[in-house]
Parts: C-alpha cells; structure tokens; sequence
C-alpha cells in the first residue's frame, strides 16, 4: 500500500503552566517548519498572557533532518538572547536521529534526565 506524503507540521499550545507553555509538534520538522515553529513561538511569547518559558515536545516529529536540528539550535539561540527560555522535553526517533547525526546533543536546550 502507498503511503501519501508526510503531514505538515502542526504546532499545538497544549498547556501553560506558570511562566511556561508546552507546545506539541506533530509531523515534518524541516527547515521551514523550524521558521513557522519560531513565528509561533514568537506569537505566544509577545501575546502577553504568557510567561518566557517553551516547552517543546518534539515526539510526535515524523521527519527531522540535520539541517533542520541546526535551524532549530539558532531559533532556540536568538530566543534566549530575546529573554525566552526554551527546553526541548522530548525528541521522536526521527529528531534524534538528526540530533545526534548533527552532533547536537550538548548544544540544543534538551531536557536532561
């Protein structure tokens, strides 16, 4: 059976909880989706109702490739120049797959257990 192409990244507000919002990412995280996650980022930080802290769940990422974790490190970069705080909780296989192979694992903000 075929498979039809990939969904588009869906960026999901699913809680806040203080100063923090979670935001669920499901589908392709390629270097555009890493613009359109930093623009609603963004949207949440400056709507005023939030704190300066993001959470980002990356499990539910089908597609993740090296080029996109680099893009993710500079939007998580440029936000923390900008006073946000932002955590990676959990990366899918597909997103660590490219962490790794990027050899991001101690640059990116991931969540340490």
């Amino acid at each position: 059976m075929a498979q039809g192409p990939e969904p588009p990244l869906v960026v999901r507000q699913v809680r806040a909880d203080g100063d923090a919002v979670l935001m669920q990412l499901t589908g392709e995280l390629d270097v555009d989706a890493v613009r359109r996650l930093d623009e609603a980022v963004v949207d949440v930080v400056l709507g005023g109702d939030r704190g300066s802290r993001v959470l980002l769940d990356l499990s539910g990422v089908t597609y993740c490739g090296r080029d996109s974790a680099f893009t993710l490190l500079g939007m998580c970069i440029t936000l923390k120049a900008l006073g946000v705080d932002v955590t990676i909780t959990e990366l899918s296989t597909m997103a660590r797959i490219a962490v790794h192979g990027a050899g991001l694992e101690r640059r990116l903000p991931l969540r340490r257990r």
